[in-house]
């Protein structure tokens, strides 16, 4: 039992569950009627808003193939690992994708911000 109710907290957190079932586990008891927010903490979120702030800078991607810095090539090598499509799809993956996309837009137009 104690697996099954884990397997579905997981399932709520990821998005996963119908909105009949969800109401069926918090009137059960399971789960909280309002989703919990989560602080945008860890290595992952720490670069995402590194090339954010490092396009906001320089107007540009971290570069891989020729990077003016150690730093732009860790970032550049990070940004590409994570949008190749082997990589989780989780929140800081879809926010570098928002960034991307934004960045690939006219450059009058305001870049996409992580917050």
């Amino acid at each position: 039992m104690a697996m099954w109710l884990d397997e579905q907290r997981k399932a709520a957190r990821a998005g996963r569950l119908t909105a009949a079932h969800r109401a069926k586990l918090c009137a059960a008891g399971v789960l909280s009627e309002e989703p919990v927010e989560r602080e945008r903490t860890g290595a992952a979120w720490l670069k995402v808003e590194s090339i954010s702030e490092f396009l906001e800078d320089e107007g540009r991607l971290p570069s891989l193939s020729s990077p003016a810095s150690v730093g732009e090539k860790r970032l550049a090598a990070w940004m590409n690992a994570q949008l190749s499509s082997r990589a989780v799809e989780n929140g800081p993956v879809r926010a570098l994708r928002e960034i991307v996309a934004g960045s690939q837009g006219s450059r009058d137009a305001p870049l996409a911000r992580v917050g």
